[in-house]
């Protein structure tokens, strides 16, 4: 006599074991701490990357959205006799106490504290109030040939550092909230190729090793911000935009530094593996009882960048299931229509 087998069940028992396996991995590389975030999914590949980005956030559709192409024959030129000039705080100049990386699962930023919590300011030119310095995050990309989000005249640099200051005097519990309150300054730097690496990029290269994945931090070496922020007082192109990762958010001023910094290509070599597990919770068809339902979705997402180029392993595993909101007669697995896609994509770009 043969023993009988539910194909479904079995089914269900490989996806666990899979999804078990996983989670195991992310508890071997220490991020399982990262499962008690529920962020939207997105990234930077085909599957989720900014062409897919206006299908899942409404704010990407927006009239002024960043990054952009700036074009300098179509730029509107404001003699510097007829604005201030922009001032950077002495802070920009001084040692912070306290300065560290973070891998967000998309980027590093960087964030730091001075003595007394007298933060770096930024005021005058375009700008009608005084902004403090919050952090500042790295746009690198593929090849050496690419890399920085914003383009000027449709040339695209190795890397882009984005300098975000908020509001002097303003508390907002995230970027997007203050963007979504014109509260958020970006300043923006572009860096190019240089046969000899640059120095001051140092403290911050070395650091990356301890930071090679998601939500993993690391306190460096503190440098004045003006290392790696520059000031500058003119020759600058400013325009209102908005957050160049999701949401989106418009409300965004937006300051470009046009002349580009240094970094070498060993310097850019900068190894991350990102990470993303999303919870969904909406409506399925319930094929048993021929009405719809509760669904519940987890999607686990993982990118591995090997340096320079960067080659992608996306792995992307979704699993759920379809439940019985008033519970079943029989069991409860008997009211369960397995949803599972399984796909690995190899993606260089």
């Amino acid at each position: 006599m043969f023993a009988s087998c539910n194909p479904t069940n079995e089914f269900l028992v490989f996806i666990g074991v899979i999804f078990v396996g996983l989670l195991g991995l992310c508890e071997y590389l220490g991020i399982t701490n990262f499962l008690s975030r529920a962020e939207p999914l997105y990234g930077y590949d085909e599957l989720t990357g900014p062409y897919v980005w206006k299908n899942k956030f409404p704010r990407a559709t927006g009239k002024a959205q960043s990054p952009i192409n700036i074009e300098i024959n179509r730029t509107i030129v404001v003699p510097s006799e007829t604005m201030p000039k922009i001032k950077f705080s002495t802070e920009y100049y001084v040692q912070p106490q306290d300065m560290a990386i973070y891998n967000d699962g998309h980027t590093v930023i960087l964030c730091a504290m001075w003595e007394n919590n007298c933060r770096p300011t930024v005021s005058g030119g375009p700008l009608c109030q005084t902004f403090q310095f919050l952090n500042a995050c790295f746009r690198w990309g593929a090849c050496d040939g690419e890399g920085s989000e914003h383009t000027l005249n449709s040339r695209r640099y190795v890397m882009e550092l984005q300098a975000a200051h908020i509001k002097e005097g303003y508390v907002y519990k995230n970027i997007e909230t203050a963007a979504s309150d014109n509260a958020l300054l970006m300043i923006s730097y572009f860096f190019e190729l240089s046969p000899v690496d640059n120095i001051y990029m140092d403290p911050l290269v070395n650091s990356l090793k301890s930071i090679k994945f998601p939500f993993s931090r690391v306190c460096m070496e503190p440098t004045p911000l003006s290392w790696l922020i520059p000031p500058f007082t003119c020759q600058y192109f400013a325009y209102c935009g908005s957050l160049t990762y999701p949401p989106c958010t418009e409300g965004v001023q937006w300051i470009i530094q046009p002349e580009p910094l240094s970094i070498s290509s060993r310097q850019l070599q900068l190894p991350l593996v990102t990470l993303s597990i999303v919870l969904h919770l909406g409506g399925g068809w319930n094929l048993l009882e021929r009405e719809w339902t509760l669904s519940f979705h987890i999607c686990i997402h993982v990118a591995v960048s090997f340096g320079n180029p960067f080659h992608y392993l996306t792995i992307l595993v979704e699993t759920g299931s379809i439940l019985e909101e008033k519970g079943c007669s029989n069991s409860t697995s008997a009211c369960m229509v397995p949803l599972v896609t399984l796909s690995i994509v190899l993606i260089s770009w």
